[in-house]
């Protein structure tokens, strides 16, 4: 049996969080490209963000990068 998985996960983004003026771009940038749920297709898009085609252990290896 071949297992291509990877339907659950955890990650972290630290950035921004020391700044004069923190923001969540970083988190929202991550959603936006990796996350199946969101069904934003414009916001980010202006953001110059770009979707993730892949699925599966390809994804997965794409948002790791």
């Amino acid at each position: 049996m071949e297992c291509c998985g990877h339907e659950h996960g955890s990650m972290g983004v630290i950035a921004n969080q020391f700044d004069t003026n923190p923001n969540c771009n970083p988190i929202a940038e991550f959603e936006y490209k990796f996350d199946n749920s969101d069904s934003d297709f414009d916001g980010g898009a202006t953001q110059g963000w770009v979707k993730s085609t892949l699925s599966g252990h390809a994804k997965t290896l794409e948002a790791i990068a």
